[in-house]
């Protein structure tokens, strides 16, 4: 076999190894997050409260006629999907703790500059309208306690999609005696994971997985270049060992760029 011949061949394995190396690394990282991340952020606003005090008297908060015992808050829960996922047909659960009562609620999705308003789940929809049947009869039903208190802490909305980039945002007005809640916020679908967007473990995570992105494009674009040149195999070689070790240092500084461009020109 002609000396060409053997150099090209090496030239090929030491380019391709590595490549290859990059695609299973992409497909296991890949395998470990299937499951699609939502952001969730929380917004809490006290209205008013009614309180007995000393100084000021008696201080009332209505709701529709009716007083509110303790505080009255306006709560907003938006998801946003940053993944590169879009979600299909998808149904969100909300709940509070047993002190609270759910007075109101709302649910949009949010795309562009449109808004589509969404709707109950059917099965809880069907709950729903069946409790407050069943408050209207002399003879309650034996769990008709359980489950007024199930229907006024918790709501269950359908989304028809959720693409990359949307939001669902849900409004509660609340009556709770606590000056803060935190509402529980659970997708009705698996591999569906929500976390707070404020979260460091998953902006790490999601950082490191851009990096590890541009490392590889750096890696493989360096490397074609490597392949079409003239060089020899031990060039070839130490070519590619140069290049495994500065394609993260180029990625890193491609990223803190990027993001300081974003900072200061992107309002």
């Amino acid at each position: 076999m002609e000396q060409n011949t053997i150099d090209t061949i090496i030239k090929i394995a030491t380019l391709a190894v590595p490549i290859g190396a990059v695609f299973v690394g992409i497909g296991l990282e890949r395998f470990k997050a299937r499951y699609t991340v939502l952001g969730k952020n929380i917004e809490i606003n006290k209205i008013g409260a009614s309180l007995s005090d000393v100084n000021y008297g008696e201080i009332e908060i209505k709701y529709q006629g009716n007083e509110i015992k303790g505080n009255l808050l306006f709560l907003t829960a938006t998801l946003i999907n940053s993944s590169w996922t879009s979600i299909p047909e998808l149904t969100i659960k909300y709940g509070f703790l047993e002190h609270v009562t759910i007075l109101q609620s709302r649910s949009f999705l949010i795309f562009d500059e449109n808004t589509y308003e969404l709707v109950f789940s059917e099965a809880f929809n069907s709950h729903f309208k069946k409790t407050f049947d069943d408050g209207k009869l002399e003879e309650k039903p034996a769990n008709y306690s359980n489950d007024l208190g199930y229907v006024t802490r918790h709501r269950e909305y359908i989304t028809p999609y959720l693409n990359k980039g949307q939001k669902i945002v849900t409004e509660f007005l609340i009556e709770t005696g606590n000056q803060t809640e935190n509402v529980m916020v659970l997708p009705l679908k698996e591999n569906i994971k929500i976390v707070g967007v404020n979260d460091e473990e998953t902006i790490k995570r999601n950082r490191m997985n851009y990096i590890h992105l541009l490392a590889s494009v750096f890696y493989i674009a360096t490397a074609i270049i490597i392949f079409c040149i003239d060089i020899t195999k031990k060039e070839s070689i130490w070519v590619m060992l140069i290049n495994s070790l500065t394609c993260y240092l180029f990625a890193w500084t491609t990223w803190f760029i990027v993001r300081y461009v974003r900072y200061v020109f992107v309002k």
